[in-house]
C-alpha cells in the first residue's frame, strides 16, 4: 500500500501535489486500467447536462473553459490514453475574455474538482507532439484530461439522474399552474354565484402557495410542497363550493321523484315543447335506469301530434345513438371521473343510474358557471340522459384541459351550446366516440 501512494506521489516537474492532485494521480492510472473507454463526443454531451447537479459547484466560465479543452482535444486521443491539450495561458485568456490570473483560478477550480490535472515539464511549458501521419500524441506537456475520462461512468448516471429530475420539475411546475388556475376559476365563479369574504381568503392561500414555485430553478422539494399545499386546499375548496352552489333537487324542473306507476328502477323526466303553452302540450319519458336508447318509452298527453314530432324524433336519435355505443351508466361512472367527485353519497360503478348521474350534472353545470337555459335547452333539444352524458363529458374535458392533458377549453358556456346547435341540425350529437375516447385517454 504504501509503494502505492509513493508511486501516486511522485513529483511531476516542480508542481507541489496536493490532496486533490493525489486523487487526480489515481484517476489516471484508473483510466489508463479501462478496457472501454469513453467518446470525446459522448462525453460532451454529458458534460451539457451534469452541470446543474455537479458538486461542488463550478463557475459557468470554469464549464466553458473545460468544454474548450475537450474540443481541443482529438477523438483518437481517448482510445489511444493519452488525453493531453497544450493551450498557452493566453490563447485560454483570449477565449474566455479575461485576465490571466483567472485562467488559472479556474484551472485550479477544475484541479479541485477532480476533472483535470497537469503533466508538467521541467520548464512548466505547455506542449507536445503528433504523428504527422496517425496523428498521434507522441510526446505532450500540459492539461490532463484523463481524470474527466475516468469519471465518465460516474457522470452519465449523474447526468440521468438530473434528467429525471428536469422532468419531474417540469411536470410539477405545470401541475402546480394548472391547479392553482384550476382553484382561482372556481373562486371566481362562486365570487359571481354565492358572494362570500371567505372566498377572498381562499383567493389569498392560492397564490400563498403557488408563489414558492413561481422562480427558475426552483428545487423539486419546493415543487412537491406547493403540490401537496394546493391539493389539500382543492378539497377543502371543493367541499365549501358543493355546500355553497349545490342546487335542491326538487328545484330541477327536469327530475322528478320515481312515480308509483313507474316499473321498478324507472326515473319519470318531464319535457316541455317550446311551441305550444305547457299547460296545453306536454309529454312525459320513462327512463330505465339500467337501459339507454330504445328503453325510452315516450307517453304523448296532448292531441297536437305535429308539434311533438320534431322533438320526439330528434330524442329518438339521440337515445338510438347512445345504444348504439353502448353508453351506460357505469361507462360514463368510468369516463367521467371529475364528475364522480361531486358526489357525496358514496357513488360506485355499480351503483351508478342515469337518475343521481343527471343530478351531478346538474350540479357540474351550477360549479362550472353554465347558465341553467343553457342545460335546459341541451335537455330539450337531446332529451335528459343524452343531455347528462354530454355534461358528464364536458366536465371530464375542462377539468383534462385546466390540468394540462387535454386542449384548453376558454369558453365551457360554448361548448354547451355548440351541443345543442349540432344536435339541432343533425338530429343527435355525436357523444358516444367522445366517452370512449376519454376511456382509452385515463
Amino acid at each position: 500500500m504504501e509503494d502505492d501512494m509513493t508511486e501516486l506521489a511522485k513529483p511531476s516537474g516542480y508542481r507541489a501535489l496536493s490532496p486533490a492532485e493525489l486523487e487526480n494521480e489515481r484517476l489516471v492510472q484508473e483510466y489508463m486500467r479501462l478496457k472501454e473507454r469513453p467518446t470525446r463526443r459522448a462525453l460532451q454531451k454529458v458534460l451539457k447536462d451534469v452541470r446543474a447537479g455537479f458538486q461542488p459547484a463550478l463557475p459557468r466560465t470554469a464549464w466553458q473553459l473545460l468544454d474548450y479543452l475537450v474540443e481541443l482535444s482529438h477523438d483518437r486521443d481517448w482510445q489511444d490514453g493519452l488525453i493531453i491539450v497544450w493551450p498557452s495561458n493566453g490563447r485560454l485568456m483570449d477565449f474566455l475574455g479575461c485576465g490571466e490570473r483567472s485562467v488559472q483560478l479556474l484551472l485550479r477550480a477544475l484541479t479541485n474538482a477532480n476533472l483535470i490535472t497537469h503533466r508538467d515539464n521541467n520548464d512548466r511549458r505547455r506542449k507536445g507532439f503528433r504523428d504527422a501521419e496517425t496523428g498521434r500524441i507522441l510526446d505532450a506537456y500540459g492539461i490532463d484530461l484523463r481524470p474527466l475520462a475516468a469519471r465518465a461512468e460516474e457522470l452519465t448516471k449523474l447526468a440521468e439522474s438530473i434528467q429525471k429530475d428536469r422532468i419531474e420539475a417540469r411536470r410539477l411546475r405545470s401541475q402546480v399552474g394548472a391547479l392553482g388556475a384550476r382553484l382561482l376559476e372556481f373562486i371566481r365563479m362562486a365570487k359571481t354565484h354565492a358572494p362570500h369574504p371567505a372566498w377572498e381568503i381562499y383567493a389569498n392561500e392560492v397564490e400563498t402557495a403557488q408563489k414558492p414555485a413561481s422562480g427558475k430553478r426552483i428545487p423539486l422539494e419546493v415543487l412537491r410542497a406547493a403540490k401537496s399545499a394546493l391539493t389539500k386546499l382543492e378539497s377543502r375548496l371543493r367541499q365549501r363550493l358543493n355546500e355553497a352552489l349545490k342546487p335542491c333537487r326538487t328545484d330541477n324542473p327536469t327530475h322528478r321523484q320515481p312515480e308509483k306507476d313507474s316499473p321498478s328502477g324507472a326515473v319519470r323526466f318531464t319535457h316541455k315543447t317550446t311551441t305550444n303553452p305547457p299547460s296545453s302540450s306536454e309529454e312525459s319519458v320513462a327512463l330505465s335506469r339500467s337501459g339507454v336508447g330504445g328503453s325510452a318509452e315516450i307517453h304523448p298527453e296532448s292531441s297536437d301530434q305535429e308539434t311533438q314530432a320534431e322533438p320526439m324524433m330528434s330524442w329518438s336519435k339521440a337515445y338510438a345513438h347512445l345504444e348504439k355505443y353502448k353508453i351506460t351508466p357505469r361507462l360514463v361512472f368510468e369516463a367521467c371521473p371529475s364528475l364522480i367527485e361531486l358526489d357525496e353519497r358514496g357513488m360506485t360503478a355499480d351503483t351508478a343510474n342515469w337518475d343521481d348521474l343527471h343530478a351531478l350534472a346538474n350540479q357540474s353545470r351550477s360549479v362550472m358557471g353554465i347558465s341553467p337555459k343553457a342545460w335546459n335547452t341541451l335537455i330539450e333539444v337531446l332529451g335528459p340522459v343524452p343531455a347528462t352524458v354530454a355534461m358528464a363529458v364536458l366536465t371530464e374535458k375542462g377539468a383534462r384541459s385546466v390540468a394540462g392533458t387535454a386542449p384548453y377549453i376558454a369558453n365551457i358556456a360554448g361548448y354547451v351550446w355548440w351541443f345543442a346547435r349540432t344536435a339541432q341540425n343533425e338530429g343527435f350529437l355525436d357523444i358516444g366516440p367522445k366517452v370512449w375516447g376519454l376511456i382509452e385517454n385515463r
